[in-house]
């Protein structure tokens, strides 16, 4: 037996779920729990830190109009992140193209190869990077998020809607990694 109070794991006698503190990694309860300061800390009231949480998305059959320009491209995901409450500090858009485009000195989207945009969003609370690939009418988005991951699901669906795809059917995926 424990003599005292227990500041690291709450009795889990009490507990409806008793597997409820391992299973779910996206919340963090420690610091609300006092799993881990003693009793006379002061509050603390915004988690600044968590588990650095990486997304992937992948969203096909978007909107050719919006991801075939570069501008386009940034604006709609710049103007995405600020809508869920995304603090944008600087944003980086760049077109190059596939080895075969390259090699045949094209740069237009027709013919072999594939030209991509790709846009480099910095943000308060991480950074996404964004990459089109307009004749295949896909994008694909890396989210990492330095804390904030109950945003996650926010971003995805507003960068979705914002290329112009289709979150209610299966045209896009997506998944996480624990990254740190």
């Amino acid at each position: 037996n424990i003599q005292g109070e227990n500041l690291l794991i709450k009795d889990v006698k009490n507990e409806r779920d008793k597997f409820e503190v391992y299973h779910d990694y996206q919340r963090n309860i420690a610091t609300s729990q006092k799993y881990c300061r003693s009793s006379d800390e002061p509050e603390i009231v915004n988690q600044t830190k968590s588990p650095r949480i990486f997304m992937i998305i992948e969203a096909e059959g978007v909107s050719v109009d919006i991801i075939q320009s570069k501008e386009m491209f940034r604006d709609a995901i710049s103007e995405s992140l600020v809508k869920v409450g995304f603090a944008v500090q600087s944003t980086v858009v760049d077109r190059h193209l596939t080895p075969e485009k390259r090699d045949k000195g094209k740069i237009s989207d027709g013919g072999t190869g594939v030209s991509i945009h790709t846009v480099a969003v910095t943000l308060k609370e991480g950074y996404v990077l964004a990459r089109s690939y307009p004749n295949l009418e896909y994008c694909a988005f890396d989210i990492h998020l330095w804390s904030t991951f109950e945003k996650h699901n926010d971003a995805e669906i507003a960068l979705i809607k914002g290329v112009g795809g289709n979150v209610d059917d299966s045209t896009s995926s997506s998944y996480r990694i624990v990254a740190g």
